[in-house]
């Protein structure tokens, strides 16, 4: 599958407006042209509502052969209701084990943050004693000039007045020249040969026998700081990941306790005990179904099942705890439809934006800027080559045919089975008559598949059933 293309918010806005416009436009059609709907209504008003949405589900599954996909799902209650306050108790809860969660996770990719730069500094030095031990003449002069700023500006200068830095620029003292010997000088042997007086020789020894020592326990010291927090860095992503499934559950917990603000429907009353929960289940079959995928089908077949669960909730007891259970009416209504597979993918493409992963969307923008840096110290930029094809080795007794090869080959086409063209070598036009055809087929499948599993529901549960013609 091609990768999908990036949407900016406009262009979200002008797709999401689209689909909800022209998705009638896929409905399924019989044979008369009338768009095709089943609709039921159950009443329950002492029965849980629970056993007909999962004999709904059980019986596409079982009956069309389909896949099947939670789309959406609202709630909304009565705002006096016990089940409205039941469920804002146990949203609070599940936001604050959020919040502690996101508050460790900050933490972690803040430290993460100045773990990659430390990392960065080390590398920086570190490429310095690799181009003095590797590298050619003019790197590696210009690498020992950088490693003896660094030696200057953070070892001697911690020597106060006696530093090289302060005696240079000291009016009086007659060290001028000592700071460009310093920088100018290779070896302990070279400084006997520099036009400059004694005393500045004496200190010149001194100072450069203590940086070729320091500069060995520096390299040495700095590889090894980077090891360990290369080591502590994979350790904090470790745990960034840890942290993130544990927040993930309370992430949906929150999500799926969202109570509605907006409905507006005329049987929730304050003061009465009542809710209105709506669910879309998308039953699926065709070219996009990777589960039990149709071969070549260019199309994609699919059923909202709508559910609209008009409740009252009553609230039960066990030794396990207390729970509610929804009675009274649930109203179900399957609508199918089909679609070419781009046309299908674009519209979950849709869909899924406006769900997007909380958790994923934080973290990811936070790491953006330093995706690469942590490519490179948490995997140590290794990748594992793909490896290389075998040569064929020739089979006991093969040669023995090369003297009859060219004349095998003569003959090889007339034994050879005529290949078939792809879809592509073979043209718009066939690639055009096989999709009206697969629309044709999976139109007549879904309809078929769809109200079998309309009328077996109603037959399992005694209800009357259409024994005529399916037109």
């Amino acid at each position: 599958m091609a990768e999908t293309k990036k949407l900016t918010d406009a262009e979200k806005k002008v797709k999401k407006e689209w689909w909800k416009d022209h998705l009638k436009d896929f409905q399924a059609k019989d044979i008369d042209g009338w768009p095709v709907k089943y609709y039921i209504q159950v009443n329950t008003p002492f029965q849980s509502l629970s056993k007909y949405y999962l004999m709904i589900l059980d019986e596409l599954r079982a009956i069309g052969d389909f896949d099947l996909a939670k789309v959406s799902q609202t709630m909304a209650a009565s705002p006096t209701s016990g089940f409205y306050g039941d469920v804002s108790q146990r949203k609070a809860y599940a936001k604050e084990q959020f919040d502690k969660s996101m508050q460790i996770i900050t933490g972690i990719i803040q430290t993460v943050t100045k773990l990659i730069y430390s990392l960065r500094e080390f590398d920086l030095i570190i490429h310095i004693f690799d181009d003095i031990s590797r590298g050619d003449s003019i790197k590696k002069f210009a690498a020992e000039q950088n490693l003896k700023r660094i030696y200057l500006d953070e070892v001697d200068i911690k020597k106060g007045r006696g530093s090289i830095h302060q005696m240079s620029t000291t009016q009086g003292l007659e060290f001028v020249a000592l700071r460009d010997s310093f920088m100018v000088v290779s070896d302990l042997k070279s400084i006997d040969d520099l036009k400059v007086n004694d005393r500045i020789k004496r200190i010149l020894k001194d100072r450069f026998n203590e940086y070729l020592n320091w500069s060995k326990e520096y390299e040495k010291d700095i590889r090894g700081r980077k090891k360990i927090q290369m080591q502590f860095l994979t350790s904090q992503v470790e745990s960034l990941k840890m942290q993130v499934e544990w927040a993930k559950p309370y992430y949906i917990l929150m999500k799926q306790l969202e109570i509605s603000s907006g409905v507006t429907s005329a049987e929730l009353i304050p003061g009465f005990d009542s809710s209105l929960i709506t669910a879309r289940v998308r039953a699926f079959k065709g070219g996009i179904n990777k589960a039990k995928p149709q071969k070549s089908m260019l199309v994609t077949g699919f059923a909202n099942v709508d559910f609209q669960f008009r409740t009252r909730p009553i609230l039960t007891r066990t030794e396990q705890g207390q729970s509610y259970q929804h009675v009274f009416r649930v109203e179900v209504t399957y609508t199918p439809y089909v679609m070419t597979n781009e046309q299908y993918n674009d519209m979950v493409q849709i869909e899924t934006l406006e769900d997007i992963d909380f958790l994923k969307d934080i973290v990811g923008n936070s790491l953006d800027a330093i995706k690469d840096d942590l490519q490179k110290y948490v995997t140590g930029g290794q990748f594992k080559e793909a490896e290389k094809p075998k040569p064929n080795e020739p089979k006991p007794f093969e040669f023995l045919l090369y003297p009859f090869e060219p004349l095998l080959n003569v003959f090889s086409g007339l034994f050879k089975p005529a290949e078939k063209k792809s879809e592509e070598e073979a043209g718009p036009e066939l690639k055009r008559y096989k999709l009206e055809n697969d629309l044709k087929n999976m139109t007549s499948d879904m309809i078929k598949s769809t109200f079998e599993s309309y009328e077996n529901f109603k037959d399992e549960n005694g209800w009357m059933t259409w024994t005529g013609p399916l037109s």
